[in-house]
């Protein structure tokens, strides 16, 4: 990996680490479709902790929105919820391997090196946290 696309990958994971800490009610009202619910059922639940939020992500409908291509790599920071999007969203593992859940099924969806998979609109699914040496691109593409 070239030395520019490692300062990119290496943003990204600041902005994302503070996007789950001071950042996280601005970061839920800009990627998020039903954030003001979303935000009075954070409070109603009284979640304290960021790892309270995969059994949370269970029970809501958490829509992410995009209409902007982006790719972004998975940040080793990011809590696992479970999300649907308005958009497609393609996952290319680069490196390493990545595990999504998807929602109402049994089996995890594991990738390895070169493996890709894309994301449907509406598709609920959580992508599982990677590890140091993992590269996951997640790729936007918004809909239509």
């Amino acid at each position: 990996m070239n030395d520019k696309i490692k300062r990119i990958f290496e943003e990204q994971e600041k902005e994302d680490a503070y996007k789950i800490s001071e950042g996280f009610q601005k970061a839920i009202n800009e990627e998020v479709g039903n954030a003001e619910y979303l935000m009075k059922q954070i409070e109603r639940y009284r979640l304290h902790k960021i790892s309270e939020a995969f059994d949370f992500s269970i029970r809501e409908n958490i829509v992410r929105i995009s209409a902007e291509f982006s790719i972004r790599k998975h940040s080793v920071c990011l809590v696992p919820y479970y999300h649907s999007h308005d958009f497609y969203e393609m996952i290319y593992v680069w490196q390493g391997q990545c595990t999504q859940k998807p929602a109402g099924e049994t089996e995890d969806l594991n990738l390895s090196a070169g493996n890709l998979c894309i994301l449907t609109p509406g598709m609920a699914h959580a992508i599982l946290p990677c590890s140091e040496t993992d590269v996951i691109l997640k790729i936007i593409i918004p809909n239509p």
